[in-house]
């Protein structure tokens, strides 16, 4: 831990064999009080040193998104189930005679039983092979368009471990739901399999809201993040970094001389409207160097990102100047040491006025007397990691003053103007081609990447919530035919004795109903806790608003009424002679 500021690493370590990772963090936190407590800055306690495993270092960002789909696909398992079991009871009862026929020949209950569990059995049995071969074609597809970050890494389906869980998975689900038929194989506890069908569509209609509902969810963070004040504009920006380091430009005065020579090459494309470097543009990464400094509003030091840049950096990246001015070409390494706060370091140190013309004062001196620099200019906070991230205070430097052996370049496109990030790449080579120029792409692709998680999490409820939507209205329909059938003579007794069409449909409607809303009014109350339960594992995501939810309701309510709805038009071609004349 420098004197001068903060310097936060990664160490790789190897455990004895004895040693626990508990017990090895134990170790650590007593060497750390009694150690390095008094050289951690104040304020900063949670960066203290700790230890985690590297396969959790390594799969963390994953583990949530891994927790989330795993969650979103049992309930669409769920409603495929319950899917399942409406049509096999609905085959079953189709049977009932068949059954009879054969407990007359002498086939015994645990016969029958047998029977109608093996038909199961085999019918899932089969679904897991066809599952494995769609899911082995998805794994060489994403392999091959979106590899694994690291050599030693694959995409396994035809590993004993997933061919065991998925077998596993698919006898139980033919198990489960082909109990339900077996139990009502008798004519006489029929009654109770209409019951069971109405309660296996209330539960699809359930989950089905809960995962609309969490769409919905996600979609409102999403926007928001979308519609949140980065502090600069992504639009028409190129970006490229640069480093110095192991090159001939070693010493500080080359370092900036080869800044120079950039900054005068790019300025002279035809695209180019302005240009400016900074040693940590916003979006393009996650470490910073941060020092603390003392502040008007505080005892206790403060800690804040330092940051070196060049001039008219503020302009190109869109953001704006809220007091005092930018760097000035005149801010030379032999000119007065100046500096440039964000509007967070501004107001902890008096406010955004108040701020011009003070001191930046350290926590921690250095053993150099070096100037303080002078406070010349107040900017627009930055959102450094994207919108999820909150804003921290910060102090920028100019370059010339505080150099570094690497930079980013910000580049902005002229009105109009089309093929920069072409040219961009060759023309910064062109200055010397030892130095490597890398990550040459437009600060809105880095946007994107920052919302990578989010996105990815909204397509996938949207997918899954639009699957669960199609399962459930399929189910609504088929259970509304299987009424019909089930009450065609009656259908036809009423028509025949003056009973309309329209209230022929309502009897029919009126059926479904009590399943229908039970569903709806469990889906709603539960996509609170759902809404809640997403935002622990993603963040900025919070539960949806009332009429978001509300809207995703009003859908699946109105969408299940439409395929009742539709499906009873048969009733206005029902001629109650025939009807009575087939039955």
């Amino acid at each position: 831990i420098p004197k001068a500021g903060l310097s936060i690493t990664t160490t790789i370590g190897r455990l004895k064999d004895d040693l626990s990772l508990e017990a090895a963090n134990t170790e650590l936190a007593v060497m750390v009080q009694r150690d390095l407590t008094a050289k951690i800055p104040m304020g900063i306690e949670a960066q203290k040193p700790r230890l985690i495993a590297m396969r959790e270092q390594l799969a963390g960002p994953a583990t949530k998104a891994v927790w989330v789909f795993f969650g979103s696909i049992c309930v669409v398992l769920l409603i495929a189930c319950a899917n399942l079991s409406h049509l096999l009871l609905t085959r079953f009862a189709e049977r009932f005679e068949e059954f009879r026929i054969r407990a007359l020949l002498g086939a015994g209950i645990g016969r029958i039983t047998q029977q109608i569990l093996t038909e199961c059995l085999l019918l899932s049995f089969s679904a897991g092979l066809l599952s494995l071969g769609i899911a082995f074609i998805t794994t060489q597809l994403g392999a091959r368009y979106y590899p694994p970050l690291f050599t030693f890494q694959a995409y396994e389906i035809l590993e004993w471990r997933v061919l065991l869980f998925a077998f596993s998975l698919s006898l139980f689900c033919g198990l489960a739901f082909g109990l339900a038929p077996a139990l009502l194989r008798r004519e006489g506890q029929a009654r109770w399999a209409n019951r069971i069908r109405h309660s296996l569509l209330a539960v699809q209609v359930c989950l089905t809201l809960v995962l609309l509902c969490s769409f919905a969810s996600l979609s409102k963070g999403l926007l928001d993040l979308y519609k949140m004040d980065l502090g600069f504009q992504v639009d028409s920006v190129e970006t490229a970094m640069v480093s110095l380091a192991g090159t001939s430009y070693s010493s500080p005065a080359s370092q900036r001389e080869f800044l120079a020579r950039c900054m005068m090459r790019v300025k002279q494309l035809d695209q180019v409207q302005s240009a400016a470097a900074i040693d940590f543009l916003p979006l393009t990464g996650n470490s910073v160097m941060a020092a603390t400094y003392k502040v008007q509003s505080s005892k206790e030091p403060e800690m804040a990102v330092l940051l070196s840049a060049t001039p008219d950096l503020i302009r190109t990246i869109g953001s704006s100047i809220l007091a005092g001015r930018d760097f000035l070409p005149s801010d030379t390494a032999n000119s007065l040491p100046v500096a440039i706060v964000n509007e967070s370091f501004a107001k902890l140190d008096g406010g955004v006025q108040l701020a011009i013309g003070k001191k930046l004062r350290p926590a921690t001196g250095s053993k150099d007397k070096v100037e303080a620099p002078l406070i010349v200019g107040v900017v627009q906070d930055f959102r450094f990691a994207g919108p999820a991230e909150e804003t921290i205070s910060a102090v920028i430097r100019p370059f010339a003053q505080s150099t570094r052996n690497y930079f980013t370049l910000a580049v902005r496109r002229r009105a109009g103007s089309v093929g920069l990030a072409k040219v961009l790449g060759p023309a910064l080579q062109s200055i010397d081609r030892d130095v490597p120029v890398y990550n040459l792409m437009p600060l809105s692709m880095r946007l994107d990447r920052a919302l990578a998680h989010p996105n990815f999490f909204t397509i996938m409820l949207c997918f899954f919530g639009g699957f669960s939507l199609l399962l459930t209205l399929i189910h609504g329909y088929s259970l509304c035919a299987n009424s019909m059938e089930q009450r065609t003579r009656e259908l036809g007794i009423r028509s025949a004795v003056g009973a309309t069409p329209a209230q022929l449909r309502w009897l029919i409607f009126r059926q479904m109903m009590p399943a229908l809303l039970a569903g709806l009014c469990a889906g709603f109350v539960l996509s609170s806790s759902a809404s809640k339960l997403l935002g622990h594992w993603i963040e900025k995501v919070g539960e949806a608003p009332l009429a978001w939810r509300a809207a995703s309701l009003a859908l699946l309510g109105l969408s299940a009424i439409l395929s009742i709805w539709l499906k009873t038009r048969g009733i206005l071609r029902m001629a109650p002679a025939d009807t009575l004349r087939a039955n």
